[in-house]
Formats: structure tokens, sequence, C-alpha cells
């Protein structure tokens, strides 16, 4: 069992992992300045590649800035710059691990208010959970 840990595995897209550990998506709320990924986080990524992980899976990127998870959520939407994202990529790649990227949809994270072309209308007081996170205000 420890030999199949540490061998490579081959996904079906092709790619290959250098082994079989895996760091799942984790919530850090760790944004810098504009919601963005910063310096702070890039820290963390490196020592998680340095542990020689095949795979690293980002905590919540979301794709709209209204729908956080929680006030220091990452955003990338239409006004993010790459940069920072590239940036994260190269330093979770950096110990030779593949990097995915955790991309979380609005969904049930919209309070009652949001606009109507956002079509996520969840159907149970249950999926609101959250919903005061999700409208707190973000950092400065």
């Amino acid at each position: 069992m420890t030999g199949e840990l540490f061998s490579p595995l081959l996904l079906r897209s092709g790619q290959v992992l250098a082994n079989r550990i895996a760091k799942a998506a984790m919530e850090e709320n760790m944004a810098g300045d504009g919601q963005l990924p910063d310096e702070q986080l890039f820290t963390l990524y490196r020592r998680w590649a340095a542990g020689g992980a095949g795979l690293l899976i980002t905590g919540n990127v979301m794709v709209h800035a209204e729908a956080l998870t929680a006030p220091s959520g990452i955003v990338l939407d239409e006004r993010s710059p790459l940069k920072p994202f590239a940036e994260w990529a190269k330093v979770a790649k950096s110990g030779g691990a593949r990097c995915g990227c955790r991309s979380t949809t609005p969904a049930a994270r919209w309070p009652p208010t949001c606009p109507a072309w956002c079509g996520a209308r969840p159907t149970s007081a249950s999926a609101w959970a959250g919903t005061a996170v999700a409208s707190a205000a973000r950092p400065p």
C-alpha cells in the first residue's frame, strides 16, 4: 500500500501526478486587497508545495464578488487582474505538484435581493445557510 501512495498516478486527461498525495480544497479566507491572492497566501502554498504532494487544490475562488462564502474570500471575475492568480499557480506548482483551482459559483450564496440575471434561487430555507456570511462586508 505504501508503494502505491508514492507512485505516479495517470489521470484520464493524460496528466500524471507524481504521487497520490493531495491537499484538498479548503477555505483559507486569506484574500489580500481587492479580494486577490497575495504574498500571505503565496507563502502558505509555497510551504505546501515544498511538502511534495502530487496535487494541490486551491480553496474557494469565487466567480462573483457579490457571492462570497466569507469576507476574506478570493474572487476571480471579469474585473480581476490575472497576474496574482498566475503567481499563485506558479508557487503551488513550485514543488512539482499539479495545481487545481476550486472555482465556486454563486448558486445558493445569493442573498434574496440578488439580481434576476443570477438565475440562482434556492428552494428551501436551509439553502440560505451562510447568507449572513455571504453578504458580510468585504475587508478594505
